[in-house]
């Protein structure tokens, strides 16, 4: 089974929550980074996405099993949190460790 590049952008008060959620479903790490957009966001965003200046989200990134992500997305839907999130996943090709 390929592995999947999970990733979510979230309300940074959300992202313990959703952490949490995605970690316990999938029994994977799951990285939390900060990340600043800067302009507008998304043409379907509500009025509190919709920035000219910088909107701060949080990013949570997991690689999973491609047979996982309806479970981790689940998860994450179901996770105590106030705000909309987006999220997309892609084939990683390749991962591993370099000593």
């Amino acid at each position: 089974m390929a592995d999947v590049l999970l990733t979510i952008h979230c309300a940074p008060s959300d992202a313990t929550m959703i952490a949490r959620a995605l970690r316990d479903a999938t029994g994977v790490a799951v990285h939390e980074i900060g990340e600043a957009v800067h302009g507008h966001d998304f043409g379907d965003a509500d009025t509190a996405e919709q920035v000219s200046g910088e909107l701060r989200r949080s990013l949570l990134q997991l690689l999973v099993p491609q047979d996982r992500v309806d479970a981790a997305l689940d998860a994450a839907r179901t996770a105590r949190r106030r705000l909309p999130m987006r999220w997309h996943a892609v084939a990683a090709l390749a991962s591993g460790r370099i000593e």
